[in-house]
């Protein structure tokens, strides 16, 4: 079934015959912590503005709620569109799989970007030209799972295809 964000099945489904491995993700601390302040920090611009106090009111009521959804959803993962564990294979194909058990496949995105303690993982799927981002943090994983897809991510790329003439 295709749906907004790339093609989702009922059923977590590998990549291919035996496929890769799962990876799962757990609650990031850090990456709530990190949510958090940068929502609290769109308020102090927000309330030297001078707005009238009810629109600081009403904007800091909606900044706060965002941030709020935005924790749960990608640092405590207790949404059901929640990522909760994630898949990739050597052909840099790659399967995300929510909370609520539906997968979402595609391809790793030329726009990733690894570091050595984050990794945002940019997929493309064939529905949309728009990249879906997915931020990982250490504590999100186990540290020899991390750096395996670290290393995965940044030496095994596909080689760019040769143009003919």
């Amino acid at each position: 079934m295709d749906v907004p964000g790339g093609t989702r099945s009922e059923s977590p489904a590998t990549l291919s015959g035996h496929g890769p491995p799962r990876i799962a993700l757990r609650r990031s601390r850090l990456f709530a912590v990190w949510l958090w302040l940068v929502h609290l920090a769109t308020l102090a611009p927000l309330w030297l503005s001078g707005s009238p106090p009810f629109a600081l009111g009403a904007l800091t009521a909606v900044i706060l709620m965002h941030g709020g959804w935005t924790t749960r959803r990608h640092a405590l993962l207790a949404d059901p569109g929640s990522i909760v564990a994630i898949a990739l294979d050597d052909s840099h194909r790659v399967a995300l799989f929510t909370r609520s058990g539906q997968s979402i496949h595609g391809e790793v995105a030329e726009t990733t970007l690894v570091t050595g303690h984050l990794v945002v993982l940019a997929m493309r799927t064939g529905r949309y030209r728009t990249a879906r981002y997915l931020v990982l943090l250490p504590d999100m994983l186990d540290a020899d799972d991390f750096r395996q897809l670290r290393v995965r991510l940044k030496w095994t790329r596909q080689a760019p295809v040769a143009s003919q003439s």
